[in-house]
């Protein structure tokens, strides 16, 4: 679990955790639940997420997931990301996507590209994030993030 010191008068620590749910309907749609943070422990990252899967063809995966902060009114802090992922070769796969998160007050768009094999596999992404309106903190105007990611998978 992630560990949180936030500094001021007195040091506090908080262990925010994330539940979550899977559930394969059928090898072509899939639906899956997080809801992060439920105990509230960071100011803010209360999100509960829900999102489907979907095998359009054998090459072509539609991804939605929708959600909000369930504290707060879910149409000031609704979160929406759609992405579409094409299979290249049998275990090479591309995908590309749009999120709009108006917690944060940010939108975006995002690629990747994964190689999945029988025991290991690999995957590289970007994320680029602007903001969505005046009231974003995050971010100066005209101002964009652009996050990497990079993850090895292992399967026994």
């Amino acid at each position: 679990f992630p560990v949180t010191i936030v500094k001021g008068n007195r040091n506090r620590i908080s262990n925010p955790f994330t539940l979550g749910f899977t559930y394969i309907y059928h090898p072509g749609f899939i639906i899956g639940g997080v809801w992060e943070d439920p105990t509230r422990a960071t100011r803010d990252e209360n999100r509960a997420l829900i999102g489907f899967q979907a095998s359009l063809t054998d090459k072509i995966i539609l991804i939605f997931d929708t959600g909000g902060n369930p504290i707060k009114d879910f149409n000031d802090s609704r979160i929406w990301r759609a992405a579409l992922q094409l299979g290249l070769f049998k275990d090479v796969f591309i995908r590309g996507g749009k999120y709009q998160d108006r917690s944060l007050f940010l939108e975006g768009e995002s690629w990747g590209i994964a190689w999945i094999g029988p025991k290991l596999g690999a995957e590289f992404g970007m994320k680029t994030s602007r903001r969505l309106t005046d009231k974003s903190t995050l971010l100066y105007e005209n101002e964009r993030i652009t996050d990497a990611s990079f993850a090895f998978h292992l399967r026994f």
